[in-house]
């Protein structure tokens, strides 16, 4: 079967693939809101892959991103050093609603002035997504992160 692309598809085909971590699993996520909006993203289990995060990256298209999830719900501390772009950092809890957004969060790389990022209540998942899309599809505290099975 030929397939026949735009060149802005083709585009977008490779600033998706440049901008993702081929050592990570990646999955496709939704966010119940309005509408219902879906993201492909990496899945960042372990302690150097959070760690990592984002860092380094020098774009992140619209509809990707990186789902942080941990084993309990916990306060996470997030900031941006090293980070070369802005995002929008979502906090969820266990159940998958959203409970915190730190919005157009800024690049940060120095070490003392970096600002850190905690939720006011305990998440399981923290979704890091391109800076203003929050704004731009409505998503709000409240919305419901929806996840397959082998995500979970």
């Amino acid at each position: 079967m030929f397939f026949k692309f735009a060149p802005l598809s083709i585009f977008a085909i490779i600033m998706l693939f440049s901008s993702v971590n081929a050592e990570l699993p990646t999955a496709i996520i939704q966010i119940e809101s309005e509408n219902t909006h879906s993201f492909t993203v990496e899945i960042a289990r372990d302690y150097e892959d959070k760690a990592q995060g984002l860092m380094g990256r020098e774009a992140l298209p619209d509809n990707t991103g990186m789902l942080f999830i941990y084993d309990t719900p916990i306060q996470p501390n997030f900031w941006m050093k090293n980070m070369l772009i802005p995002i929008d950092i979502l906090f969820l809890n266990e159940k998958g609603i959203i409970n915190f957004i730190e919005k157009e969060a800024p690049p940060c790389n120095e070490e003392n002035t970096c600002k850190h990022y905690t939720p006011t209540y305990k998440s399981k998942y923290v979704l890091e997504i391109t800076s203003g899309i929050t704004d731009e599809l409505n998503i709000q505290i409240g919305d419901k992160l929806i996840l397959s099975e082998d995500v979970l």
